[in-house]
């Protein structure tokens, strides 16, 4: 079934641009209608006639779209072809333009390799000085101090001023932490000491207790034995005129036995020999005054 416009003489590239099949479907158009003019779809013949012009108007389609989808897909390999040679320049051009430059980029790379290494010192510095701050340990704190000197001796060339002021904030932060461990450490010592020196002073006054309970207790012990050597002295004694002298010496004899039985509880030292002189004359006093119940002196 033949088309109803042949396309043999038509050019796909005057075609399919903007309008130009208008005219081939105008024409198309115009043999269409010319043809089913005349056509009665009341008869079989004028059925016929639309039918067979309906097919042709699809061929004509089907033939244009051909074209059209020949021509795009030559268009296509054409520029595939284009963007294949435009990458093999890119990738020519690029390769010869870094092979011109690389003594240029390997001085670049040198020079950002020693200005980062430079950078990464001077880093690991105040780092060092941060990590500080974070430590309890002396020793780690003062390792850290060490580090931070033999950093410095490194050559940082013209980041040598940025290098000082950082090791040098970082020594303050080494020294203030390192103060304020110290002086932790010491407190922590002065305060166990004084604890220590507390339960001491508190075992040692309820050893003091416990002893001079002991102590008075084999005093009183004692003092009823003289006691009773003293009766028994003045029961076995022939009755005399007792005068003030021999009340003296009676007095000073018991003081005396008191103050011997009581330096056994004592140290030898010249207070203690006072003390316990003074302390004898005050029982014996005492005594005779009364004030001791169920003692006295028999003169």
């Amino acid at each position: 079934m033949a088309d109803l416009i042949p396309l043999n003489k038509k050019q796909p590239k005057d075609l399919f641009i903007s309008g130009g099949l208008d005219p081939l479907l105008e024409a198309v158009e115009q043999e269409a209608l010319a043809l089913s003019f005349d056509a009665d779809p009341n008869t079989k013949k004028g059925q016929a006639l639309l039918k067979s012009t309906a097919r042709k108007v699809a061929s004509s389609k089907t033939a244009i779209d051909a074209v059209g989808k020949e021509y795009v897909a030559d268009a296509k390999a054409k520029i595939k072809s284009v963007d294949q040679e435009r990458k093999r320049a890119r990738d020519f051009l690029d390769d010869l333009r870094d092979k011109i430059r690389q003594p240029v980029t390997d001085i670049e790379n040198l020079e950002k390799a020693r200005i980062e290494s430079h950078q990464n010192r001077i880093q690991l510095i105040r780092n060092y000085g941060d990590q500080t701050l974070e430590e309890s340990d002396p020793e780690v704190i003062e390792g850290i101090g060490n580090e931070i000197v033999d950093l410095m001796h490194y050559d940082f060339q013209e980041f040598q001023g940025e290098a000082d002021a950082a090791a040098k904030n970082a020594k303050m932060k080494v020294a203030s932490t390192l103060k304020q461990i110290q002086a932790r450490i010491e407190a922590e010592r002065i305060a166990e000491e004084a604890r220590v020196e507390a339960e001491v002073q508190k075992r040692l006054r309820e050893e003091d207790k416990t002893a001079i309970q002991q102590s008075n207790e084999q005093a009183v012990e004692e003092l009823e034995i003289q006691r009773n050597l003293v009766a028994e002295k003045v029961a076995t004694t022939p009755p005399a005129g007792i005068t003030k002298e021999h009340k003296r010496q009676v007095n000073r004899d018991a003081a005396d036995s008191i103050a011997d039985v009581i330096a056994t509880y004592f140290d030898d030292s010249e207070n203690d020999d006072m003390n316990i002189n003074l302390a004898s004359r005050e029982i014996i006093k005492a005594i005779i005054k009364g004030e001791i119940p169920n003692v006295q002196v028999l003169y």
